[in-house]
């Protein structure tokens, strides 16, 4: 459905009007979203264009957190409406190769070290294939002035391969870097720590080409390590054909061996999800953020765990509602709590037909549920 979506749309919609066209995954969930715009009233026009063939489409505001991955995008520059998996290359000439230094002292080259060290940096990208994660790391490559390819590198994060670019150890300075180069990239700013075993491509940013093109050197006597990543392949296999009996097997086998490993939690709290046990799912997904908490895609699957969760117990609470609407027809109780659940669930349809029935045997309740209807549930703090 996402694809033909995007399809209608990139055919529909003039060249001028594609730009931030994309398809974007959550988990299991694929989602279709298009345009950047700095206010409502900018936006309004190309949505009620869009209503004419997506009746459901809306607006809302995309806040700067790495939650979904890019699946398929197009620019939308003029006469450019074919899609793309990795950023364009951008003219070298357009960026000042020798510009000012960036305030405060130049940090010491990273130096191998056991413990890894915390810094914050730019992810511009995630990507299931590692394919299209090399492309945007060359792309990147190319338009970055040589001085400030430093930490430009690909890292394999869960199951999705990032994109990732600099070594910061201010987040004020992470974004005086994205200011700097927002003509060539876009990104988020997060913390995360560089560990040897995750990364496959780096960028020294020292003037040489250290794995621009080739594997990061890695400890081939780690057969653990490799252990781990074949057991992850195959657990990945059969999640994306949907044996979510086998892969709940094989995770489950692996964390008896590896009790510490992030990315096998989170693979066992996904396919505890798909095979419907959401609470079990949260266990594991919260162990995963315990373990590794500055994964965004272990935080999703947390709060996935949860919404399925409230999902079912919201399932559970009507059909307890309905059993006593059996036994009697006009029980207020049953009628005022199974319309404030309609209400949770986004069916103020079916609240408001329970509100005309209360207000015939109970104004007090009807009153209650209207307000229910018209301002939302009070969910606290």
């Amino acid at each position: 459905v996402a694809e033909e979506n995007f399809e209608m749309l990139r055919k529909s919609l003039k060249s001028t009007e594609l730009k931030g066209l994309r398809i974007l995954k959550a988990n299991s969930h694929y989602l279709v979203r298009i345009g950047k715009f700095s206010s409502r009233e900018e936006a309004g026009a190309l949505l009620a264009k869009i209503r004419k063939r997506i009746k459901d489409a809306f607006l809302l505001i995309e806040t700067e957190r790495n939650r979904y991955i890019t699946v398929k995008s197009i620019s939308g520059e003029p006469g450019a409406a074919k899609a793309e998996t990795s950023p364009p290359v951008h003219d070298q000439k357009k960026l000042e190769t020798t510009r000012e230094k960036r305030t405060g002292p130049s940090r010491p080259e990273e130096k191998k070290q056991e413990n890894p060290r915390v810094f914050y940096t730019v992810q511009t990208g995630n990507f299931i294939r590692l394919k299209d994660a090399k492309e945007q790391y060359q792309a990147i490559g190319q338009a970055l002035p040589e001085a400030d390819r430093k930490g430009l590198r690909v890292e394999r994060v869960g199951r999705y391969y990032s994109v990732r670019v600099g070594l910061f150890d201010s987040y004020t300075e992470a974004r005086r870097f994205i200011e700097e180069y927002k003509a060539v990239l876009t990104g988020v700013i997060l913390q995360a720590m560089l560990k040897k075993e995750n990364i496959l491509l780096m960028e020294d940013g020292g003037g040489g080409k250290e794995g621009i093109n080739e594997l990061f050197n890695r400890d081939d006597s780690k057969e653990e390590g490799k252990d781990i990543e074949a057991i992850i392949d195959t657990a990945d296999s059969y999640l994306n054909t949907s044996e979510y009996g086998k892969a709940a097997a094989v995770l489950r086998d692996a964390l008896s061996e590896w009790p510490d490993n992030p990315d096998l939690y989170a693979l066992y709290g996904e396919a505890l999800l798909h095979l419907g046990y959401p609470e079990k799912a949260l266990k594991e997904y919260r162990k995963a953020t315990e373990l590794s908490p500055d994964v965004p895609e272990y935080h999703a699957g947390v709060g996935y765990s949860l919404l399925n969760i409230y999902l079912d117990r919201a399932k559970a609470s009507m059909d307890a509602f309905r059993k006593a609407l059996e036994i009697d027809p006009d029980n207020i109780n049953a009628l005022e709590g199974l319309g404030i659940v309609y209400v949770s669930i986004d069916r103020k349809d079916l609240a408001t037909e329970i509100y005309y029935r209360l207000r015939q045997l109970d104004p007090e309740a009807a009153e209650r549920l209207n307000n229910v209807i018209q301002n939302g549930i009070d969910w606290g703090e």
